[in-house]
């Protein structure tokens, strides 16, 4: 699958699950008028250098949204998607999460693309107890800011040492490039874990800048 498809297709799936965990019978949607729309907010990429991150995600929103509302919405109610452009940027993405968080009419957030935005979002959500599903980032700590935040991606924690396992099956020797962010560090303190847990020799090692491969 290509990874254009596959971030669609995550798009598709975290808004069926976040629907499915926010929109019970009893709640108001974020509004006192049981006939208002149900909003979500939908922070992501739509300018900058990840922006085709955020054209795919949208592309995954508005596919199972139009299934939804088709189908009457939730208890009667449509769903609306409130999108904003965040360029993946911590700061752009914090100032973002304050303002879904005095929009009373959000019911949920929906993560944005890559972790160092997400989680500089995180901890303004977390105090308000506006829910933030989280769906592309797997750093291990991602969840920490407390139980209004939601992953739905293994942790690196389990994952990269697999990928080491899963070199060493190929050969002896690997050579490492790793994102020079939290995300990026994360991930590779526990590949380099791993690898020495195998037996796995890293030959070259380097981190590069976000901005010279997609950023996660």
């Amino acid at each position: 699958m290509s990874l254009r498809r596959l971030t669609a297709v995550l798009g598709t799936a975290l808004l069926a699950v976040g629907l499915s965990a926010c929109a019970s019978p009893g709640g108001d949607g974020g509004s006192g008028d049981e006939n208002a729309p149900i909003r979500f907010g939908a922070p992501l990429p739509e300018t900058g250098n990840n922006a085709q991150y955020g054209e795919y995600f949208k592309q995954g929103y508005e596919l199972k949204l139009k299934e939804i509302n088709e189908a009457g919405g939730i208890g009667g109610r449509p769903v609306e998607l409130v999108y904003e452009d965040s360029q993946s940027d911590p700061a752009q993405a914090a100032s973002l999460a304050q303002k879904f968080v005095d929009d009373s009419s959000i019911l949920a957030t929906f993560a944005d693309f890559g972790t160092p935005a997400a989680a500089a979002a995180s901890p303004i959500y977390q105090p308000a107890g506006l829910v933030q599903f989280l769906f592309t980032q797997s750093a291990s700590d991602v969840t920490d800011p407390g139980d209004y935040i939601f992953a739905t991606w293994v942790s690196q924690e389990y994952e990269a040492p697999r990928l080491a396992e899963f070199a060493l099956e190929h050969g002896d020797t690997a050579a490492v490039f790793y994102h020079e962010t939290d995300w990026g560090l994360n991930t590779y303190g526990y590949f380099d874990e791993g690898a020495q847990d195998a037996g796995l020799e890293q030959v070259y090692t380097t981190r590069r800048a976000p901005t010279t491969v997609p950023c996660c």
